[in-house]
């Protein structure tokens, strides 16, 4: 069988064109999917961060699953986004602080140190509100401010003092949050993107249409 040599001449500005249109034709795709994959890691930062901030179950799981994240599509280039936030309006005081104004019952109700808690910190169904003022001792009374949950002394305690349970308030003040959700997204995403967009385009070109 007959050897043939065959030589390949080009420069390296020659290879540096055809690199850029490689990595130009796929930057489109490498661009959404890093996009996509670091806001799920923001995502999932920010739900981590902020479950945190809640006492309650309930609530951890309800602010948990209301912060979420929006794909980018690579047929949006050279405008592609991805969005992470919270679809809930309740997440707007937790991120700003503010007034938090009573819905429902006309009244916010805040526990004292002698409403027994969890370990987490939440208010079992037995010592709410409207469990307590079923018992025994137990009344409601109109207070300057809004009405106050008190418990009267037992008849043995002699000169004994009102027991404060609950502060019932139309309005309290809710603190900013501390990262709050912006901070703890722009983070996550900042930390996430850079390596997943090496990635991302790494898969694009292994991943291509061959000519």
């Amino acid at each position: 069988m007959a050897d043939f040599d065959v030589k390949i001449t080009t420069t390296m500005r020659e290879l540096g064109v055809q690199l850029d249109r490689l990595i130009a034709r796929q930057l489109p795709f490498a661009t959404a999917l890093a996009l996509t994959r670091s806001a799920r890691d923001a995502r999932d930062k920010a739900r981590k961060d902020h479950a945190r901030r809640f006492a309650r179950a309930r609530a951890k799981g309800f602010a948990k699953f209301s912060i979420r994240a929006t794909r980018a599509e690579k047929r949006d280039w050279p405008d592609v986004t991805a969005a992470v936030g919270s679809v809930h309006d309740f997440m707007v005081l937790q991120e700003t602080g503010g007034t938090k104004r009573a819905a429902r019952s006309g009244e916010i109700a805040i526990p004292t140190s002698l409403i027994r808690r969890t370990a987490r910190g939440a208010v079992t169904k037995a010592q709410r509100p409207s469990r307590v003022l079923k018992r025994k001792g137990v009344a409601r009374l109109a207070t300057a401010k809004g009405h106050s949950i008190v418990r009267r002394p037992s008849k043995r305690a002699r000169g004994g003092h009102l027991s404060l349970l609950y502060l019932q308030r139309s309005s309290v003040r809710v603190k900013k949050a501390k990262p709050t959700l912006h901070e703890s997204i722009q983070k996550g995403f900042e930390r996430a993107y850079p390596g997943r967009f090496l990635a991302a385009l790494n898969e694009a070109i292994n991943t291509r249409k061959k000519p």
